[in-house]
This record gives C-alpha cells, structure tokens and sequence, in this order.
C-alpha cells in the first residue's frame, strides 16, 4: 500500500512540478501575501521537515519547541530558503528534497510512527495526506486537466488557485 501511495504522490508531485514552471513565481496566491514562490519555498522546506521526521525523530522532535513559541515565525522562516534562487535551482531544490523524502518514508519500518506538527502518523498515513494535499494543489492550479485521483486540500492550493481555474477530472 505505501509503494503506491509514494508512486501516486510522485505523479502528482511532477503534474505540480511541470505546472509551477509555466508560471510567473511572483503571481500571488489566494494566501496573500504569498506568492508562487513562497508555496514552492514551503513544500520545499516541508518535504525538508518530511525528510527529517522519518530519518531523525528526536532532531525533528527538538524543533516543536520553536514552533510552539512563536508558530508565525516558524512558518516565516520556510519562506527563506526559496527567496534568491533561480526558477530552475528552486525547482530542481524542491525535486531533490521530495525525491529524498519519499525514498526516507519508503525506508521507514512498517507499524512505525513518525513525529508530525499533529499526531505522529505512519508513513501510510503521511503519504495520504501528502497525496492529497499535492492533488488539489495541482487540479486548482491548472488550467489544464489534470488526473489526480485523489480528494483536494492543502497548502498546494494556494498555488493551483492562483495559477488558473481548477479542472478536475471528475467534473
């Protein structure tokens, strides 16, 4: 079950992927004042945070403090690492560390949990909802359709919405 997950949300994540770089990474998104850039800069930085949680829990876990004092800042500071990069090297960024955090989850021991910025979840869990959220990114971004499969949500969907009217395949 999680090979496939992990195989949906790498579709998705190239469909999200070849969408972002059609697109101006200075459009805003409905998540003012982000723009297509800062998006990217979050999903980069989360699948960091993806990455960390499934191969250094307690390094993962020694952070939630810092959230917890001052959660607007923290999520400010997912917004740096993108900001002064290239299109293209933000872009092959963002697709290294997703590459290295799907390959850490696939590694992760079955029945195993991982810490979240909720309840630890099991990389089954985590896949889902990572699926899910890259798949309403990815319908609400495009004016193009796209075959997801999956339900919308997520932080993706600032930057489908601010890309173009959602086409779902299931409308």
């Amino acid at each position: 079950m999680l090979t496939e997950l992990l195989e949906d949300l790498r579709a998705e994540h190239d469909v999200l992927r070849a969408i972002v770089s059609d697109v101006d990474l200075a459009l805003l998104v409905p998540a003012e004042p982000w723009d297509v850039r800062d998006t990217v800069s979050h999903l980069l930085v989360g699948d960091a945070k993806g990455l960390l949680a499934a191969t250094d829990p307690d390094a993962f876990s020694a952070e939630l403090p810092q959230v917890i004092a001052d959660p607007v800042a923290y999520l400010e500071s997912w917004l740096e690492p993108g900001r002064g990069l290239s299109k293209a090297t933000l872009l092959e960024t963002w697709h290294t560390g997703f590459e290295q955090m799907v390959t850490a989850f696939a590694a992760v021991p079955p029945g195993t949990k991982v810490p979240w910025y909720g309840p630890p979840m099991s990389p089954v869990s985590f896949a889902t909802a990572r699926t899910w959220s890259t798949g309403r990114t990815a319908r609400t971004s495009s004016t193009r359709p796209v075959s997801t499969g999956h339900p919308p949500h997520g932080s993706s969907t600032s930057l489908t919405s601010a890309c173009g009217p959602a086409v779902s395949p299931t409308q």
